[in-house]
């Protein structure tokens, strides 16, 4: 008799739950509100567990990026309060609570009562999360990293894979957990030295959180999700579903085709889809925007585009002579970023470097002869720098044990300072002293610093730090002397200086860019007031705005507002697709 009890209430005996009635609609974003799809963070829609809401990432007109939910069952696209450049949102298996990632935190939020922020561990430049019944999550902290596992309710994140003893993959993301809350699935993943994009460079893993299992799947090229007893994944533009025994850990047979036109975002093998038990599928067509910016001039209220729909930047800066731009963009058939030199007055881009991998945040030399950036390279970023002029190999600057970021320059082009990126995504500004110096941190601090700007006459260096739980815009002496000043009061990133030092701007958390006073006095310095420099400025780790070193002027990025994606594709009973593809 409890054989036969457990067997009716575990499914395995009597008649299977019925899939809701197959039902297609599309969900409208009104208001000039839309999806935000950049490949390096984006927020594609995902559908809560009991199947009636939806979480996504939005961003208005005015180019702020906020976390916002959509009962199915209403109209109003609801704004979540304190979660200002949002990226990869996920769902509590409560379908009350998201988990997402924005300013070098993983977060989360009670979306169903309005409930605060609330901060979970620290991270980088996330890929992911999955959030389990035992109220463990599992993500990706960095575009390098391997898979960690941390309690909802926050500590310290433990690593469940490393790609470090991985010979071929470098990169594992997207977590998917398993029913058993001990079994996952994830995407290694990397870089292919040609054939694009949809080339399968990446293969679908099974893991276990004791590291007792680590087996291939598949090849894939995006990240799978888990429903119903079958792996969904996107394939050349169409969604596939292929049964999974998840106590197996294997597949029980081949894939078949589920619906056509669904995203994938290439450039990190991500599939703009969700699904759950309940026969709730949600996803955007391939028509969607993926970040499509426009770089434009900001002189007081005149506004000039100087680049228009340049799809997924990671960084740009202004040579000192203000007549060219390099930028880190996007191929979209690769799926990987190269630096591109912009020549703005006879509206000319020549693309710079030529590897395999990514190349970012680009930031000039002094005397404009050089352009250094961050460089994927054997499984770590490091920085190196290539002749503006091209033509020359790629040399390195700095390469440590660890991930780097880059920084910027001192006057006489010596000194460099950087971000060192540690274990658990713990973050720490960094000097080299000179090509032959070994870099040395700034100073050794408890909490994450990052971002570091040295002013015009290289006295000073601006930088963030979360010491006061977000991140917030410091300027400390280089001198021996020592003071430190915080400038920002809502939060802030990006710090960048005027040409003359007087000024200290940064990106605050709305979108806006704010620039603070700063006067030199004998005591360290004065700060004085601060006013509104720009507005609807993309949100980013990377530099999403820069200073004209010739004239002062803002060149912002802006998001492309009519390429904005307004649409999510709804299917409700999607397994009855199968009975349909055999009629």
């Amino acid at each position: 008799a409890l054989v036969v009890g457990w067997l009716g209430v575990s499914g395995r005996l009597g008649p299977r739950p019925v899939p809701p009635r197959l039902v297609r609609a599309t969900v409208l974003l009104d208001g000039g509100q839309g999806l935000y799809l950049n490949p390096g963070n984006p927020g594609p829609p995902v559908v809560s567990p009991d199947g009636r809401r939806l979480a996504f990432v939005v961003q208005d007109t005015s180019g702020a990026v906020t976390l916002g939910t959509r009962a199915l069952d209403g109209e109003a696209v609801k704004l979540i309060p304190g979660t200002t450049g949002a990226a990869y949102p996920f769902w509590g298996p409560d379908s009350r609570r998201v988990g997402y990632f924005t300013g070098g935190k993983l977060n989360t939020v009670d979306v169903a009562g309005g409930g605060p922020v609330v901060p979970v561990c620290d991270t980088e430049n996330a890929k992911g999360g999955s959030w389990s019944a035992g109220n463990k999550i599992l993500f990706t902290p960095s575009h390098s990293a391997g898979i960690f596992m941390v309690d909802a309710s926050g500590g310290e994140p433990v690593a469940v894979t490393d790609p470090d003893k991985d010979e071929r993959f470098r990169s594992h993301r997207f977590p998917e957990w398993l029913p058993d809350g001990k079994h996952f699935v994830y995407l290694a993943w990397q870089r292919a030295a040609a054939g694009g994009a949809n080339t399968a460079d990446a293969n679908l893993r099974v893991g276990s959180t004791d590291g007792s299992v680590d087996k291939e799947l598949m090849p894939a090229q995006t990240g799978a999700r888990y429903a119903a007893g079958h792996l969904t994944y996107v394939h050349e533009g169409i969604l596939m579903a292929r049964p999974f025994d998840p106590g197996a850990l294997e597949f029980t047979g081949p894939p078949r085709p589920l619906v056509g036109d669904v995203l994938a975002i290439g450039a990190a093998h991500y599939g703009a889809f969700a699904l759950t038990d309940a026969g709730v599928l949600c996803f955007v067509g391939q028509g969607g925007a993926m970040g499509i910016s426009r770089l434009a001039w900001i002189d007081g209220e005149r506004r000039e585009t100087v680049v228009d729909r340049v799809p997924g930047l990671l960084g740009f800066s202004v040579s000192p002579d203000g007549a060219r731009i390099a930028m880190s963009k996007v191929d979209e058939q690769l799926g990987s970023y190269d630096i591109w030199i912009h020549d703005v007055e006879r509206a000319l881009a020549t693309r710079l470097t030529f590897a395999a991998d990514s190349e970012m945040n680009p930031v000039w030399s002094p005397d404009g002869r050089w352009v250094s950036y961050v460089a994927e390279e054997s499984g770590l970023n490091s920085i190196a720098r290539q002749p503006a002029a091209g033509g020359g190999r790629p040399e390195t600057m700095v390469r440590l044990d660890t991930d780097v970021m880059g920084g910027s320059y001192a006057p006489d082009g010596t000194t460099l300072a950087f971000t060192k990126v540690g274990p658990g995504s713990r973050m720490a500004v960094w000097l080299r002293d000179g090509p032959d110096a070994e870099p040395r941190p700034l100073r050794d601090l408890p909490y994450n610093t990052a971002q570091p700007q040295i002013s015009p006459d290289g006295r000073w260096l601006a930088y963030v730090s979360d010491e006061t739980g977000q991140g917030e815009i410091f300027v400390e002496s280089l001198g021996q002397d020592g003071g430190r000043w915080r400038i920002s009061s809502q939060g802030g990133t990006q710090p960048l200086w005027s040409p003359r030092g007087d000024l200290v701007y940064h990106l605050d958390m709305t979108g806006a860019v704010q620039a603070t006073e700063i006067v030199a006095t004998p005591a360290g310095i004065a700060i004085g007031r601060t006013r509104q420099a720009a507005v609807g400025v993309v949100g980013s780790i990377y530099p999403t705005y820069a200073v004209d070193p010739r004239t002062g002027r803002l060149l912002v990025q802006v998001p492309v507002q009519e390429n904005l994606n307004s649409r999510i594709e709804i299917i409700t009973g999607w397994q009855r697709l199968f009975a349909q593809r055999e009629d």
